[in-house]
């Protein structure tokens, strides 16, 4: 970490510098939510350096508990934050480092709230138990993503499920984070599906998108244009199970024109029965969607 904080005229007081982090934090969030990844970063930078300045004042000045929740606080977000980017970035290494730290510094402010709680700080004065356990699950998620990607998919489910667990103890079923929970499992089971295809592992995956169709339904309404893909989702792993009646209805609420598709599939899958097959299920599908959309275009 840098120790001086470059391009800045406020006086290093900790109010100020509290008041500084706050602002680079906010203008990081913004870019970030705007995919603008060197924007992002540049301010993830400047939180970094005023970390370090605020770490420095408490070594020369010392600090009561409450202090260091608040500075633990802060060090999970930066972690967090530069987990994410690098994961973005493809920098798997060094977003699997980062992602590690931060929730070593949960489990440590989680230890710290206990401690705080038997010397009968204020409520008010330490950080939530609330927001620290959502700030758990945000990063076994992380955690949970970094290893679907390079397919330790037993570590990934372990991250997925211990996330969507406290997740569904802080908001109950029907909250976009615990959708987000089901999302990120489905796609795990799907790549599973993808390289092992089991039954289990497609009955898992149906099972997740399911409960996220019904949370999005919960939430948006049956004709919110999120639900399109995933009734198309739902339709190719019915599909993949055999189960074409159950496809048709989900590629027909898409509105993908996929149930249009279904009925070409349908009579190339009868014509071919008893034949070697010379393509997969899954190209054999993809054959005839470009078939399709050709002749829709003509």
């Amino acid at each position: 970490m840098a120790t001086r904080i470059q391009g800045e005229d406020k006086d290093g007081t900790m109010e100020n510098l509290k008041e500084l982090y706050e602002e680079h934090k906010i203008l990081y969030l913004a870019y970030e939510n705007r995919k603008r990844s060197n924007e992002a970063k540049f301010h993830l930078d400047r939180v970094e350096q005023i970390i370090e300045k605020i770490i420095e004042i408490y070594r020369a000045m010392g600090g009561d508990i409450e202090d260091i929740i608040d500075l633990n606080e802060r060090v999970i977000f930066l972690f967090r934050s530069l987990g994410n980017w690098y994961l973005e970035m493809e920098n798997l290494h060094l977003s699997e480092n980062n992602l590690n730290v931060s929730y070593e510094y949960i489990l440590e402010l989680s230890r710290l709230e206990e401690e705080a709680k038997k010397e009968g700080k204020k409520k008010d004065k330490i950080l939530e138990n609330k927001d620290n356990q959502e700030f758990e699950g945000d990063v076994l998620q992380s955690l949970g993503i970094l290893y679907r990607i390079v397919e330790n998919f037993e570590k990934a489910e372990e991250f997925y499920l211990k996330s969507l667990k406290i997740r569904q103890n802080l908001f109950g079923e029907n909250h976009s984070s615990v959708a987000e929970s089901f999302r990120q499992l489905g796609d795990l089971y799907r790549s599973m599906g993808n390289v092992k295809k089991t039954e289990e592992n497609m009955q898992k995956t149906i099972e997740f998108y399911l409960k996220l169709l019904k949370i999005r339904q919960n939430l948006f309404g049956d004709d919110h244009p999120s639900l399109a893909k995933l009734f198309d989702i739902l339709g190719d792993l019915y599909r993949e199970m055999g189960m074409l009646e159950i496809a048709e209805e989900f590629y027909e609420k898409s509105g993908s024109g996929h149930h249009t598709v279904l009925a070409y599939y349908k009579r190339v899958k009868k014509q071919q029965e008893g034949h070697e097959a010379w393509l997969s299920d899954n190209e054999r599908w993809g054959w005839l969607i470009n078939i399709v959309s050709s002749k829709q275009q003509k």
